[in-house]
């Protein structure tokens, strides 16, 4: 897969009420509408004009709710605890499937959503259990205004080549329809509320913004030259699906007319952030895709990133940032602020959305942004193999602190997954099998909750969580 990953890491930010089962978040709400199906338009969304920080509900900003780019996605961490979807697996009536499950943070235990405790789970009678035939092999939850939200969606193929051994290479493959679906914070009362048209794609990206949730949808394009099959995408374009009114409303378009492709990876205020790469010559993706490695390696070393901010508002894009792709950069955008890191220079680049103003953060050589961790940047080394240490740096004052804290069993970094005012959620050890060629067979996942004071200090005071299966 031809194919550079920026990755962009994200504290995700939602309230739930408290719960009246110690380990399964309920609540009371009114009823909603019914469910219903409505067909796209070219109806244009509105977007507050008051500009807000783009992390708090304040102001009718953007807020990040999931993000494509993250290790892991299939998850949604809340103050009180922490969802996320199994691998699927076979269940008992046949099909495949996988079970949404909840880590009560106060009990540090996680358990099928499910209130029924003489469920078995492995029904598509249960509530937590989500079938790949219905939902797709890829689907997308996260928490909104007290109500878990499902994006049923497939893989999203966008910008890869697939070489095929033998045969023709197949086609276009069949895609069931992304849906989306609202349930209450224990997995009962589960709707499909929206359908969106059969052939499109949704991206694996949502923010939050007052009363509405804003998706990126796409329609794939599909060709094949001998043994080769690209997967590309087309009519990029912002929707928003408003709560009050159970409404979708198609938005403006993110294909700009340059031949580039446009990444959403932040948002504050009405100001989306994208990023795009522009090659040389004026070649398209589509063109970059057909060349050979060493083709490809020579068009990306003359090729750059560029960053731009996007006024949902007042319909407008504006390039902010420029890097040379000779150089690897990493990027995240938190607080009303672009953080780019650059791997040569060591420094990490500060530059506010709202004024255009640039300074120097922080100069590290451990600069791959890994994590946003609170008001921190998370970084490792992708130089030193040995270092295994997790660099947190202050988005403000550029202060940065080591912590040595690694996996027990193997020495890897910390995998962060969720995070709370004071404590962070993480996989601190493996039950591990040895394949005796360097690499390891993971049995089981180990959790734990750790105080931010003593992850940032190095001091491994963790407070085990008991996991269902593998924990993964």
């Amino acid at each position: 897969m031809k194919k550079f990953l920026m990755f962009l890491f994200y504290a995700f930010l939602a309230m739930l009420t408290a719960c009246a089962n110690p380990n399964i978040p309920q609540r009371q709400k009114p009823e909603r509408p019914e469910d219903i199906v409505i067909p796209m338009n070219s109806e244009e969304p509105g977007f507050s004009e008051q500009k807000g920080e783009g992390e708090t509900k304040d102001g009718g900003g953007f807020v990040l709710l999931s993000d494509e780019n993250a290790v892991f996605s299939n998850h949604f961490g809340t103050e009180q605890g922490y969802y996320r979807f199994t691998e699927s697996q076979k269940i008992a009536d046949g099909l495949y499937g996988r079970h949404l499950t909840y880590i009560d943070y106060a009990q540090r235990e996680e358990v099928y959503l499910c209130s029924d405790s003489a469920c078995l789970h492995d029904s598509a009678t249960c509530s937590s259990v989500f079938l790949d035939d219905e939902f797709g092999r890829d689907p997308l939850l996260f928490v909104w205004e007290e109500t878990l939200y499902v994006l049923g969606r497939e893989y999203d193929d966008d910008g890869t080549v697939v070489v095929f051994e033998g045969g023709d290479g197949g086609g276009k493959p069949d895609m069931a329809a992304p849906a989306l679906y609202r349930m209450e914070l224990d997995g009962s009362d589960r709707k499909k509320i929206y359908t969106f048209p059969q052939d499109t794609v949704v991206e694996k990206l949502v923010f939050g913004s007052e009363d509405a949730l804003w998706f990126v949808i796409k329609e794939p394009v599909f060709e094949q030259e001998g043994n080769q099959a690209y997967t590309l995408a087309k009519e990029r374009r912002l929707c928003k699906y408003c709560i009050a009114e159970n409404k979708m409303t198609e938005g403006a378009s993110l294909d700009f007319g340059d031949n580039s492709q446009y990444k959403v990876i932040g948002g504050h205020g009405s100001l989306l952030v994208l990023s795009s790469v522009v090659y040389p010559n004026g070649m398209s993706e589509r063109d970059v895709m057909r060349l050979d490695d060493d083709e490809w390696r020579e068009v990306w070393q003359n090729s750059s990133t560029i960053y731009s901010t996007f006024d949902v508002a007042a319909q407008e894009k504006k390039e902010i940032y420029r890097t040379d792709n000779k150089e690897m950069s990493y990027c995240a955008v938190k607080g009303g602020m672009l953080f780019i890191a650059n791997s040569v220079s060591g420094e990490i680049t500060r530059l506010n959305l709202d004024t255009g103003e640039q300074s120097v953060l922080a100069s590290l050589k451990q600069n791959y942004i890994y994590y946003v961790l609170g008001d921190t940047l998370c970084c490792v080394s992708t130089e030193d193999v040995n270092d295994k240490s997790l660099y947190f740096v202050d988005m403000e004052s550029g202060e940065v602190k080591r912590s040595t804290l690694t996996n027990l069993s193997l020495g890897w970094e910390l995998d962060i997954l969720a995070e709370t005012e004071q404590e962070v959620l993480v996989i601190y050890d493996y039950d591990a099998k040895d394949n005796g060629d360097g690499s390891y067979e993971i049995l089981q996942y180990k959790y734990a909750l750790i105080s931010k004071e003593d992850l940032y200090n190095s001091v491994a005071g963790y407070k085990p969580v008991t996991t269902l299966g593998r924990g993964r």
